[in-house]
């Protein structure tokens, strides 16, 4: 049943795309079979559809552009607190050694790691 109703998105049926036919199935058939669907249309369809959704999610958070920069001091949030009352950052400081996109790479100051 999945495999044969069009995407909103693509307007294709996942076996359409995946097979490049379609499949028989018990299902009354409204619309005329195409040989081979054009990939890069559907392909480019769906990325500016997720583009779209990935942007009004940025808008629903009010989230913002990092303003961290190589070379900033900053604090790490303690992934295994050991109860309730540790602190939830750890109280070593660290250096932004590097910046890629939204990773970070940092080092500290007593470690060197």
């Amino acid at each position: 049943m999945y495999y044969s109703t069009p995407h909103s998105i693509t307007g294709k049926t996942p076996s359409e795309l995946m097979l490049g036919r379609t499949i028989r199935t018990k299902l009354p058939f409204l619309r005329e079979i195409e040989t081979a669907p054009p990939n890069d249309e559907f392909c480019d369809r769906d990325a500016i559809a997720k583009k779209h959704a990935c942007d009004r999610e940025n808008i629903k958070r009010n989230a913002r552009p990092s303003s961290i920069q190589e070379g900033d001091k900053v604090l790490m949030q303690n992934l295994v607190p050991g109860n309730k009352l540790t602190t939830t950052y750890s109280p070593v400081e660290y250096t932004v050694v590097r910046k890629s996109g939204t990773r970070c790479t940092v080092q500290s100051k007593d470690s060197g790691t």
